[in-house]
């Protein structure tokens, strides 16, 4: 191809993209009234990005059969709000190695571990997992030597001898109500409505 036409090429396809873009802005001054219109434009994204997708979505893997069966799986889950990943993960990793390995067998090996290290050389106690390794997520094993039983609602409960350094430790001044990010849901409790009632 000789470089003369190739730039005219180029030039063609830069000024029909550059129009695509600019005409819009200069000949729509004003906001968009019609609600078809805003409606079509609202809608062009999709349609543009789903038509880049699809033809891989059923073609990339070669098995038409295949890609169907994965298209109609990943609608579903995206149906029903679900992460694909996370379903992934529990049902192709965790389940099958649950389902290979007995609980109880988990269960003894878990005893084992934490068994090796249950004696009093130690003085300080930790998760053993989720946020190992925090400062706040380390505490000392004397707050945990002893059980005090204090009421709870309509029942008592055992809680640590040193449930207020524990507290103090992880949270600062527990006994502020403060707004700040929760890893279990959007649970919202009332300090002034028992959670028995509806």
């Amino acid at each position: 191809m000789k470089l003369s036409r190739l730039l005219v090429y180029i030039a063609v396809t830069a000024v029909s993209t550059y129009l695509i873009r600019v005409i819009p802005l200069v000949a729509i001054q004003k906001k968009i009234e019609n609600r078809f219109f805003r409606s079509f434009l609202y809608y062009v994204p999709y349609a543009v990005l789903a038509a880049m997708i699809m033809p891989a979505v059923f073609y990339a893997t070669g098995n038409l059969i295949a890609s169907t069966i994965g298209f109609a799986i990943a609608m579903i889950f995206a149906y029903n709000k679900k992460n694909i990943v996370s379903w992934a993960k529990h049902y192709l990793i965790v389940k099958p190695l649950t389902l290979w390995m007995d609980y109880k067998i988990l269960y003894a090996k878990y005893e084992r571990l934490c068994s090796q290290y249950n004696n009093s050389e130690f003085n300080r106690v930790s998760y053993i997992a989720y946020s190992h390794g925090k400062k706040k997520h380390i505490w000392n094993k004397e707050w945990f030597d002893s059980a005090k039983e204090v009421d709870f609602e309509f029942t008592k409960i055992d809680i640590p001898v040193g449930y207020n350094e524990r507290l103090k430790t992880e949270y600062g001044d527990y006994m502020v109500i403060k707004n700040v990010p929760s890893s279990h849901g959007e649970l919202i409790l009332s300090s002034e409505k028992s959670y028995m009632e509806e």
